[in-house]
């Protein structure tokens, strides 16, 4: 007797389970990877074809209390295979504050992509002849990226 009920226990908790992981097209969805689904970029314009890939740079510079930092930037932006659209993930990993990791809702329009950070901050990436730059959002300089 325990053990029937035992299995209908674990039974009832895989349905459970199962029925709660159903997604319904929110980009709050979660992938086999633990990432978020990715979110759909609003497309003003198609992207300038060097913007797509997946690109990398540091970002070096000097805060408000003198301390020099480098912090790594980096980006993939793809054309979903269902051709619904464009999807960005992105990843700010500094050494010390908050890191910004996982896909955005991002604006793309021809030679620019842009999206909001947390922070209220705009995170923009350009797109000028075969050269792709991370522009600061806090001193507007720009930094060259390499495709990886």
């Amino acid at each position: 007797m325990r053990k029937v009920d035992l299995k209908f226990l674990v039974l009832a908790v895989i349905v459970i389970f199962l029925g709660g992981c159903q997604t319904t097209g929110s980009t709050n969805a979660v992938t086999s990877t633990g990432d978020a689904a990715p979110a759909l970029c609003k497309v003003i314009a198609e992207p300038n074809p060097i913007l797509i890939g997946e690109y990398t740079c540091v970002v070096t510079g000097t805060n408000s209390r003198g301390v020099h930092f480098s912090n790594p930037v980096s980006y993939r932006l793809e054309k979903l295979s269902n051709n619904s659209g464009y999807s960005l993930y992105y990843s700010f990993k500094p050494a010390r504050g908050s890191s910004l990791v996982g896909y955005q809702d991002a604006t793309i329009n021809g030679n620019t992509m842009s999206f909001k950070a947390p922070s209220g901050r705009t995170i923009q990436f350009v797109a000028e002849g075969s050269t792709v730059y991370f522009v600061s959002p806090t001193s507007g300089e720009k930094f060259t990226m390499t495709r990886k």
